[in-house]
């Protein structure tokens, strides 16, 4: 389902909010849709959704979010302030 969601290219905030808790998924076939999906949509819809998500507590979110923004390569640059402090938090 999280792949179909992702091949969608949704815009809607309930559909998002559905993709990044799939992050949280024990499956990593789910986890991998997730991310999947969120490298499929347009920058300018996924880089504000994820960068909220870096404020999650969840590790696996944390972990699954950076590595999508890392992929996102130059088209993440917003997230940097809300990335940066990860690097730092012995927690994470």
């Amino acid at each position: 389902a999280a792949d179909a969601l992702g091949a969608i290219k949704p815009t809607d905030p309930d559909s998002l909010q559905a993709l990044v808790n799939a992050l949280d998924h024990p499956s990593g076939r789910v986890v991998g849709g997730a991310v999947r999906g969120f490298v499929r949509l347009d920058p300018a819809v996924s880089v504000p959704v994820l960068t909220k998500a870096l404020e999650s507590r969840k590790k696996q979110r944390l972990e699954y979010t950076a590595d999508i923004l890392g992929q996102l390569k130059d088209k993440a640059l917003t997230a940097l302030a809300k990335l940066r402090p990860l690097l730092t938090n012995k927690h994470e």
